[in-house]
């Protein structure tokens, strides 16, 4: 669904929920983004937290499979 949507950027976006407070928070993944996409992630995983009271976790880069394999733009990665 991801790759027919003609989106130019995707972001995965958690809100995690853990009996330690260590693990708690909302937290935004990007696979291998440029400068602006690894900005762009940080900025919408402070508003989200900022707005759901929630300690922010991040914008982090992962290999995680919903990410790795989205196409951006019509480039696979």
């Amino acid at each position: 669904m991801a790759n027919n949507s003609g989106a130019d950027l995707f972001i995965s976006i958690h809100c995690n929920a853990n009996p330690s407070p260590l693990a708690s928070g909302t937290e935004c993944y990007t696979y291998n983004p440029s400068p602006s996409e690894a900005a762009l992630s940080a900025s919408i995983a402070r508003s989200i937290s900022s707005k759901l009271g929630l300690k922010n976790r991040g914008a982090l880069q992962e290999e995680f499979r919903v990410i790795k394999y989205t196409n951006d733009a019509g480039y696979p990665r």
